[in-house]
């Protein structure tokens, strides 16, 4: 893949950084841009003098400033949250880190976590070739800690955390309802009504049938396993019996468990104790489908993945002219704080022949926001751009 080279001035020095058109923004160019207008790593003659640079000339570039950084060090062990955790044990070996590099350039897998500040991400080796860069990764996708309900399921959960608990959830449904189908049936049986309307319902795990039958199979289970059958039927034939006798067919034995029965009282007990054990397993489920509720409602209403509470804290982390990474709806940019405001390297190609648009404000959620130049100043409007020449790399370059 190549990346286009644009001329840029920041603080007024002379920078050179990448853009990209396909598939958006990613890891390996929002690093590399942090660290091109920092002025820790230039970009080498012959790219700058091509306009373009190659997926490898990046990788190489960033795995020289890794090693200088970590020349001292033979492991990485930097990096804690804001929570305070304290991720020393977390050593990765440097080259097993730099063999990460590559891949960013598709992409990358970041775990957040809500309720611990804008650097709130769980530790994985994609992080720790951020640290090995010197580069910090930030969001803004973050639970306002006055929606206390909210609050008391998200906690500390992470984003995988939170999509276990969806499922959890959605499977807590499907169950519930096969629950209360089970506590219908006993309660028909309980009141003397007949099963019929209730077809397909279950006791105990076995289904039963308004259809023909034979055997074991007519007969719906309660309690000890019993057959209702057994004890309900006048003349007191156990189910295993029923299908050998010739004077009253299989059938006649299915249509008399729809009929009315006397139960004993040992029987509406244990009837009444299922129905108990059924409505507290379903009390359980319910509060898996609640908290499962909430977090859809969380994930609904924040889909931007950026919250008002999540930029006012971004504002108070990203400290004046420090330079570090963005991420958001599965995007990387680079960020910037200038003058107590929060800005967002515009890397899109098509802006590669418009020197005027370098920056735009991130001081809105749903995206609608203003372009400025290097200054930080809005620029003048322009009767005509220039179309973006397509980037070109030779194999060889």
């Amino acid at each position: 893949m190549a990346y286009q080279i644009k001329s840029i001035r920041y603080r007024n020095e002379p920078r050179k950084i990448l853009l990209q058109n396909e598939n958006g923004p990613c890891p390996l160019l929002a690093a590399a841009n942090a660290l091109l207008l920092r002025g820790v790593i230039t970009l080498p003659p012959e790219c700058v003098r091509n306009g373009v640079a190659s997926t490898d000339d990046i990788v190489n570039i960033l795995a020289d400033r890794a090693i200088t950084l970590q020349q001292n060090n033979k492991t990485i062990v930097s990096h804690s949250d804001v929570d305070g955790n304290d991720h020393s044990h977390h050593e990765f070996h440097l080259n097993e880190v730099l063999g990460l590099l590559p891949n960013l350039q598709h992409g990358m897998d970041v775990n957040i976590k809500f309720t611990t500040g804008p650097s709130g991400v769980e530790y994985t080796k994609n992080l720790a070739a951020f640290d090995l860069l010197g580069v910090e990764l930030v969001h803004g996708w973050l639970l306002d800690p006055q929606d206390v309900e909210t609050l008391s399921v998200i906690g500390n959960k992470s984003y995988n955390e939170l999509i276990e608990l969806v499922i959890l959830g959605n499977e807590a449904k499907d169950a519930v309802t096969k629950l209360e189908e089970q506590i219908e049936v006993r309660e028909k049986l309980l009141s003397g009504s007949n099963l019929e309307g209730v077809e397909g319902s279950q006791i105990d795990g076995q289904t039963t049938k308004t259809g023909s039958a034979t055997g074991d199979d007519a007969s719906p289970k309660v309690g000890n396993g019993d057959a209702v059958s057994t004890e309900l039927t006048q003349t007191g034939m156990k189910a295993e019996d029923a299908g050998n006798q010739p004077s009253e067919s299989a059938s006649a034995i299915s249509q008399n468990l729809l009929q009315p029965k006397s139960l004993s009282v040992e029987e509406k007990d244990n009837l009444l104790k299922e129905i108990i054990a059924i409505k507290e397993e379903i009390s359980d489920l319910s509060a898996k489908i609640s908290q499962s509720e909430v977090v859809n409602s969380f994930f609904a209403t924040t889909s931007h993945q950026l919250t008002y509470h999540g930029l006012h804290e971004l504002h108070n982390y990203v400290k004046q002219d420090t330079i570090g990474v963005f991420f958001r709806n599965n995007h990387f940019c680079t960020i910037t704080n200038h003058d107590g405001i929060l800005y967002l390297l515009v890397t899109d190609l098509g802006y590669s022949n418009v020197p005027e648009i370098v920056w735009e404000k991130l001081d809105a959620i749903d995206g609608d926001t203003e372009l400025f130049n290097e200054f930080f100043k809005k620029p003048q409007p322009r009767e005509e751009l220039k179309a973006a020449d397509r980037p070109t790399i030779s194999p060889e370059l």
